[in-house]
């Protein structure tokens, strides 16, 4: 990866090769085409070019002939762990929207720097405007404008579900398309085309809704995705430290991967979750590191991602004890692990 590229997260492509086979293309093609590769699977949690992925979108709903691509697809996608379990997860655990709002924007921000996330409040008209923009070297990308947008826009009345949770108004930046049916079917709001930003505006009273009613939700996404999991897992695995074990990725870089909040989201005590991770010879600072090395040796290895923002992904305070843990793992700094052993 270029040290000036901009990335990020495979997770923003989750769905797609499967949303290409469904409407009769090749997904396989497509990706090599815009210049990536899904030959070597689909792992949410890697580190992609934006660029790319931009072109990746706009190619493909050229080929398939599908101009409201990004919503189409942005509907298509399962709400299970890997799309929606971070967002559901600080849900868990925030006291309102406000607090998950501003959590969000900070995780958005270690995953990605190709898009930039803000949100402004306006208390004269009573309404609060969140804004995506995207990296001034980014291609053509209304597809990715539009799905980013549909998925904020569905991710909130799942989360949320509130009456006053339907958008106001709609702005892109791109010019108005001949059809607007998919637009009028999620949105449900007037729609501004040629606008300065993208953005959403919703009811500013969305702000003060008070979370914690989402464990239940939470603990479902986390069961079924554990279910699929236990499959790829080791048969040695057991029950609890499967669960932390999948659990922990999606904790990573919101800044509450400790062990109170992910007992937390499980329904259960810090102490019964030391408990029966001890029955299993295990504890949870080391599933923990577990899980840290080895997206620290991916982060090193596949990006240049500066090693301050990897230490912020993997929920460090600082470069430091980043770099004590990687003379731990690796017995050298991250630098050095990273330029012996790309």
């Amino acid at each position: 990866m270029p040290q000036d590229q901009t990335y990020t997260r495979a997770v923003a492509l989750l769905g797609l090769p499967e949303f290409i086979k469904k409407h009769g293309g090749n997904a396989k093609a497509l990706f090599y085409e815009a210049g990536l590769d899904i030959e070597a699977g689909f792992n949410p949690q890697d580190l992609i070019n934006w660029p790319r992925a931009c072109v990746l979108l706009e190619l493909t709903a050229k080929t398939l002939n599908l101009p409201n691509l990004g919503l189409r697809w942005a509907q298509f996608i399962p709400d299970d762990m890997p799309n929606t379990g971070p967002n559901v997860y600080l849900a868990a655990l925030m006291p309102d929207v406000a607090t998950l709002v501003e959590m969000a924007i900070r995780y958005q921000k270690l995953h990605t720097n190709g898009a930039h996330y803000s949100y402004e409040r306006d208390s004269v008209q009573n309404r609060v405007t969140g804004s995506v923009d995207f990296h001034p070297e980014t291609p053509a990308c209304r597809q990715y404008a539009e799905h980013i947008m549909a998925i904020i826009c569905l991710g909130v009345k799942r989360i949320i579900g509130e009456t006053y949770c339907d958008p106001l108004e709609v702005s892109f930046q791109h010019s108005q398309p001949a059809d607007l049916s998919w637009h009028q079917k999620i949105f449900n709001c007037p729609i501004v085309f040629d606008a300065e930003r993208t953005s959403m505006s919703y009811d500013i009273r969305i702000l003060d809704h008070k979370m914690g009613r989402k464990l239940p939700l939470f603990k479902t996404l986390l069961g079924q995705y554990l279910k699929r999991q236990q499959k790829k897992l080791p048969k040695t695995s057991t029950p609890i430290k499967t669960a932390i074990t999948g659990l922990i990725p999606y904790a990573l870089a919101t800044g509450k991967s400790d062990i109170i909040s992910v007992a937390h989201v499980l329904g259960m005590s810090p102490k019964k979750v030391q408990r029966l991770l001890k029955q299993e010879g295990a504890t949870y600072s080391l599933i923990l590191d577990d899980v840290r090395s080895r997206s620290a040796k991916r982060l090193l290895l596949e990006s240049n991602i500066p090693i301050t923002r990897i230490a912020h992904m993997l929920d460090y305070s600082s470069s430091r004890p980043f770099g004590h843990a990687c003379k731990r793992w690796f017995d050298t700094t991250p630098l050095k692990y990273r330029r012996e052993n790309r």
